[in-house]
């Protein structure tokens, strides 16, 4: 399994193979991001929406929604992505893009409703551990942290039994914080 700074050196490379390509740009910025360089990932996710003219519709609308996120304009990343759940509700990443989005602009309830949505897709997609991972943002961002430590628990035993490693990493950090909040530090 890739780890982020492998991930984002086979990117740089796919980006320099294809500097006219929107695409890998925009999986870049994403690298970017999860790395913690804003900047850089403000920048590949500008430069993929100046070249995503070529794109169909869907795509462009996904890069869109993306640097709208990393922007921090959460708004109009919801409507992005909402669009893209209108015209795709099947596509797992669309709604929890969608949901992210949601939690972010401090819409907690709204995004519990768009993953309650995500749970009901056909399996495999609706076991995917982050529905529970952005369940647990969502109601972290409502004080609900029952809910939240519920929710990551949830997520950090789907990830541990499919060896996602990261999301296993981010469902155990969410539990702790939620521990944390809950008066319960020695269990943290």
């Amino acid at each position: 399994k890739l780890e982020l700074p492998e991930a984002r050196d086979l990117l740089v490379r796919a980006v320099e193979v294809s500097p006219e390509h929107p695409l890998p740009r925009a999986a870049l910025a994403e690298a970017w991001l999860a790395l913690g360089h804003d900047r850089k990932a403000e920048e590949q996710a500008r430069e993929a929406i100046h070249r995503s003219g070529q794109l169909r519709r869907e795509d462009r609308m996904f890069v869109e929604g993306r640097l709208h996120e990393i922007c921090k304009d959460y708004g109009r990343a919801i409507e992005s992505y909402r669009a893209l759940t209108t015209f795709f509700p099947d596509e797992l990443e669309y709604g929890l893009r969608l949901a992210g989005a949601q939690t972010l602009a401090g819409r907690g309830k709204e995004a519990l409703g768009t993953l309650a949505i995500l749970r009901k897709l056909p399996l495999p997609a609706a076991e995917d551990p982050r529905i529970w991972l952005g369940e647990a943002a969502a109601a972290n961002s409502l004080s609900d942290y029952a809910r939240e430590l519920a929710a990551a628990r949830g997520a950090a035993e789907r990830a541990e039994a499919i060896g996602a490693r990261l999301l296993l990493g981010r469902a155990r950090i969410s539990e702790a914080a939620a521990l944390v909040r809950l008066g319960r530090q020695a269990e943290a």
